[in-house]
C-alpha cells in the first residue's frame, strides 16, 4: 500500500501491482488494469456446486419474416446480446418487398458475445425464399428442415419480437428442467402505439390477440420432421 512515508513513489506502487501508467510530463493521466483474472482486487468464492458442468442444449433459431424492414435489425441485435447465445440463427424471408433482406444481411456470419467471461458463438444464415403460398408457417418448416438434424431445440421468433435478454437462457432452464416438457412459451407484451384514439387502441387489441395465438417465442423439442400447416 502506498504510504508518504513509504519512501515509494506512486508509480512504483502501481507498477509493483502490475499496473502501468502512461505518463504526461510526468503525471500518470491512463491506467490500464490487469485483466480480471489477474488483478489482486478480485477475489471470487464459489460453492462446489457452482464448479459442476451445466447441461447445455443445443438451440436453433429461426425468424419468419414477412416486410420486417423497420423491426429486424432491433430482433436480431436482442437475439445477440442474449445472455445464452442460440447456437444458430436462420432469418427466413418470404412474400417480401420491402428492405428486409438487405437490412438483414448485415447481420449474416458468425458472431460471439462474451458474458460474465464466458465467450459463447453463434451464426446467423439469412434465407430468402420468394413467393411463399403458406406463409409464416411455410417459412418456419422451411428454417425447421435446416436444423432439425442437428439441434435439440427450435426457438421460433418472430420478426418484429424483441426478446429479453435473458429470454433464451431461461427458457432453456425451464424446458431442461422436466422431461416432459416437450415445448413452452415466453410471456410476452405488445408495445402500445403511438397514436391515440380509437383506431389505435382497436389495432393493439387486435395484435395482442393474434400474437397470443402465433406470435410469442417458442422454445420446442425437436423430434425430427414436426410440420405445421396454416389453413388460413
Amino acid at each position: 500500500m502506498y504510504s508518504p512515508d513509504s519512501g515509494r513513489s506512486l508509480i512504483e506502487v502501481f507498477q509493483t501491482g502490475g499496473i502501468q501508467p502512461a505518463l504526461d510530463g510526468g503525471k500518470p493521466v491512463t491506467v490500464t488494469s490487469p485483466t480480471p483474472s489477474q488483478s489482486p482486487y478480485l477475489s471470487i468464492l464459489r460453492n462446489p456446486s457452482q464448479d459442476q458442468p451445466v447441461a447445455r442444449a443445443t438451440i436453433a433459431c429461426v425468424i419468419p419474416a414477412y416486410n420486417e424492414e423497420e423491426t429486424i435489425a432491433e430482433v436480431l441485435t436482442a437475439l445477440l446480446n442474449q445472455t445464452r447465445l442460440p447456437d444458430v440463427i436462420h432469418v427466413v424471408i418470404n412474400n417480401s418487398d420491402d428492405e428486409t433482406f438487405f437490412v438483414a444481411r448485415d447481420f449474416a456470419g458468425p458472431h460471439q458475445r462474451t458474458y460474465r467471461d464466458d465467450t459463447q458463438v453463434t451464426e446467423v444464415f439469412i434465407h430468402d425464399i420468394g413467393v411463399n403460398k403458406d406463409k409464416k408457417v411455410g417459412a418456419l418448416n422451411y428454417g425447421f428442415a435446416q436444423v432439425c438434424d442437428d439441434f435439440d431445440y427450435f426457438l421460433g421468433v418472430d420478426g418484429d419480437t424483441v426478446v429479453d435478454p435473458y429470454a433464451v437462457e431461461q427458457l432453456e432452464k425451464e424446458i431442461l428442467s422436466d422431461p416432459r416438457i416437450g415445448g413452452i412459451s415466453a410471456i410476452y407484451t405488445v408495445a402500445e402505439q403511438e397514436r391515440r384514439g380509437l383506431t389505435a387502441k382497436f389495432l393493439t387489441a387486435g395484435q395482442r390477440t393474434e400474437h397470443g395465438r402465433t406470435g410469442r417465442p417458442v422454445l420446442a423439442a425437436v423430434h425430427g420432421g414436426a410440420q405445421e400447416r396454416d389453413d388460413r
